[in-house]
């Protein structure tokens, strides 16, 4: 029985000749099928649909390796690659999947692409052998055994290949934060300042593992063992002037990365500078299943709040780690505005963060604005009004307003034109304009700059006697 329409299209077929007649083959889901799931917005989908691209590297290290990566070019970058095969000033950040579980190929960081390639990266989805379509000598299922004791080698092949002249920024999740730490110690020349460490799994002695002489080992050797890996951990760091934001998600799995990591801080303190330790739970940072309804294969994603989000974007071209995640961080949403220039989000004002935070951009704007027209009102009522004037008023005709002049949009109202600091002034009327009381450009009012000089230092002397609060200058 032929397979339902929605089946084929879901799973992508690869066919390779190896030599002759033979052939080799492999399935994995569909683009098609991850973008079109209930997990990416109509925006995203579109965004990466037109700027995520496959390539792929080969290269040889005791075997021929074939990496493939899904990569979204910065502008510029792409521009200075067409052109001149490199890239000279161009910002790339690499992200690597892990080793086990459910995030094992290049999609699980769909959902950080979009924003880190708005800090300006050219960012770079990588598939390390025998996951995704990567492969050694053509053998898609590769284990990791036969690699791992070079992964180091095999990473800073691939990040050469990729011919950008600055420094490369990373971000591993669970087992590959080990490749990371390792490409640090071995080559830190390709390395940048900031990277990123999603549940990592390792402990001292993957990263620095010290050989103890011959005929010493001893309890006393074994004690001083994290010592000397603190310090060779810490002249790494400070060598390359590198920042760790380390966020860990509560999994059991983690605990040797987080024993390492303390272990580090508890020998060299200072550390605690260049190190950010976050614990954070499943609501911040998620696996989460993509892949359109009824298909037969689909991919897994790193699901990441919008808060997450932005303070990773950030920290990766060159902010700074949050010390500790605010309890409202979970109710963070974009503004219209915000979302339109890619700036910071800010809490809605009817979520329990903007209720925490007594923020409302909106009633501030509003008190604002019936201060003015309350000032402007009470101006129009005290100033003398020519004959004419007069008799279009008693006749009921409405009067002539100024060119500049708008109408007051709380004039009905029955409320105190100022607060109570300037109730009981005895020079109200002569103060209750701000125009009046301050020296503006040349966008004041109009009758302020028509007035002669000596009024203007009569009316500065009766204002500053009114207020009586040493306060000469109001500014807007």
């Amino acid at each position: 029985m032929a397979a339902p329409i929605r089946d084929v299209k879901s799973k992508r077929y690869h066919l390779l000749q190896t030599h002759g007649d033979s052939f080799v083959g492999s399935f994995e889901a569909s683009p098609a099928s991850v973008l079109w799931g209930e997990l990416f917005t109509e925006k995203e989908r579109n965004f990466l649909r037109h700027v995520l691209e496959e390539g792929n590297q080969s290269f040889g290290v005791r075997d021929t390796f074939q990496l493939d990566y899904r990569i979204a070019w910065n502008p510029t970058a792409k521009q200075q690659m067409q052109a001149r095969g490199e890239i000279h000033d161009g910002k790339l950040v690499i992200l690597i999947h892990g080793y086990s579980g459910r995030i094992t190929d290049s999609w699980g960081w769909a959902k950080l692409v979009k924003p880190l390639w708005k800090q300006g990266f050219t960012v770079c989805l990588l598939d390390m052998p025998g996951f995704g379509r990567s492969s050694i000598n053509l053998k898609w299922n590769a284990p990791l055994t036969s690699w791992q004791h070079v992964d180091s080698i095999v990473l800073s092949k691939f990040v050469e290949g990729m011919r950008f002249r600055s420094p490369v920024s990373f971000i591993g999740y669970r087992e590959s934060c080990k490749t990371v730490l390792r490409l640090f110690r071995d080559s830190p020349h390709l390395v940048a300042t900031q990277h990123a460490l999603i549940d990592p799994i390792f402990t001292l002695d993957d990263v620095y593992p010290l050989e103890p002489p011959y005929g010493a080992i001893s309890k006393e050797w074994l004690a001083e063992k994290p010592g000397k890996q603190a310090v060779e951990f810490d002249k790494f760091l400070g060598r390359s002037k590198t920042f760790l934001w380390t966020i860990f998600t509560g999994k059991s799995d983690t605990d040797s990365g987080r024993e390492a990591l303390q272990a580090v801080m508890r020998r060299r303190q200072h550390l605690s500078m260049r190190i950010c330790v976050s614990h954070v739970t499943k609501e911040f940072i998620s696996e989460a299943r993509a892949g359109a309804s009824g298909a037969s294969s689909y991919a897994h994603v790193l699901f990441f709040c919008k808060y997450m989000k932005d303070k990773l974007s950030e920290f990766m071209a060159g902010g700074k780690a949050p010390k500790e995640i605010p309890p409202w961080a979970l109710e963070v949403t974009s503004t219209t505005a915000s979302s339109s220039i890619g700036s910071k989000s800010l809490p809605s004002v009817d979520s329990p963060a903007g209720r925490a935070k007594a923020f409302s951009a909106l009633e501030t704007v509003q008190e604002v604005a019936e201060v003015l027209s309350r000032c402007t009102t009470a101006r129009q009522d005290s100033r003398p009004q020519s004959p004419v004037a007069t008799k279009e008023a008693s006749d009921g005709a409405p009067l002539h307003m100024e060119k500049h002049q708008k109408p007051a949009v709380g004039a009905g109202k029955s409320r105190p034109l100022l607060p109570a600091l300037y109730a009981n002034s005895t020079g109200f009327r002569d103060t209750v304009s701000l125009r009046e009381t301050l020296r503006t450009d040349a966008a004041g009012s109009k009758g302020f700059r028509d007035r002669p000089a000596h009024a203007l230092t009569k009316q500065k002397h009766r204002s500053e006697a009114a207020l009586g609060m040493g306060m000469s200058r109001t500014r807007i």
